[in-house]
């Protein structure tokens, strides 16, 4: 599952994800669907956008 949120005022990209979801134990009862979902490798995101590294050289104490 990959999960994207959008703002209703720019519904042309998403402003943050996409995150990817593992789903397992699904079971299904009449029209509904339940299960449970977890984050996929976590990690491994970068956080708090997608579209930012972090590095040493910017963030020293990323050093160990």
């Amino acid at each position: 599952m990959l999960y994207r949120e959008y703002l209703g005022s720019d519904l042309t990209e998403p402003t943050y994800g996409p995150i990817e979801f593992e789903l397992r134990s699904v079971h299904m009862a009449a029209a509904s669907l339940t299960g449970t979902v977890t984050v996929k490798n976590k990690q491994n995101k970068r956080f708090p956008r997608l579209t930012k590294n972090y590095d040493y050289i910017q963030f020293p104490s990323l050093l160990p």
